[in-house]
């Protein structure tokens, strides 16, 4: 079973070092790399951003949101509304946020400590749940036009 189901979008600091073609490069890494976290870091590393180090700054105040009905059928977990915790940070590196976050995950799946770490520190999920050395599968995605992608910068 997935252990996170997430999306990633490349904020305005990702865009001031480089192009738009320089964000879409950055989203297909994501994509194909196991932890977005470690990807992200190398990605800064590369494009002279931060401290090399990503730091999740967790917006624990915020609402819930619940999994799509796509993602829902894609996990095939009947109860996976039920058991699913929500986490959205914005993904940071020297202060400089680099990548929105939203992160689903089913704290069953985890050890206690990890669960605790989640919810109660700034470390990245990929960065928590890095001894289980988890595989990503990506099953549903969308591409937004670039004013949809701009749009997003600012929320």
């Amino acid at each position: 079973m997935e252990l996170d189901v997430s999306m990633r979008v490349p904020c305005r600091a990702t865009l001031r070092g480089g192009s738009r073609q320089s964000v879409i490069e950055l989203s297909e890494r994501i994509l194909r790399a196991n932890s977005a976290t470690r990807e992200l870091e190398q990605w800064c590393g590369q494009h002279g951003l931060g401290d090399g180090r990503v730091f999740a700054l967790c917006e624990r105040d915020t609402r819930p949101q619940g999994l799509d009905d796509v993602s829902l059928d894609a996990l095939a977990y009947p109860a996976a509304r039920q058991h699913a915790l929500f986490r959205r940070v914005r993904l940071a590196t020297a202060g400089l946020v680099v990548a929105k976050a939203l992160n689903w995950y089913f704290p069953e799946n985890l050890t206690p400590e990890m669960h605790q770490q989640l919810q109660t520190t700034d470390t990245p999920f990929g960065r928590v749940v890095a001894a289980f050395s988890p595989r990503r599968q990506t099953f549903f995605m969308t591409r937004v036009v670039h004013e949809q992608f701009l749009a997003t910068l600012f929320e």
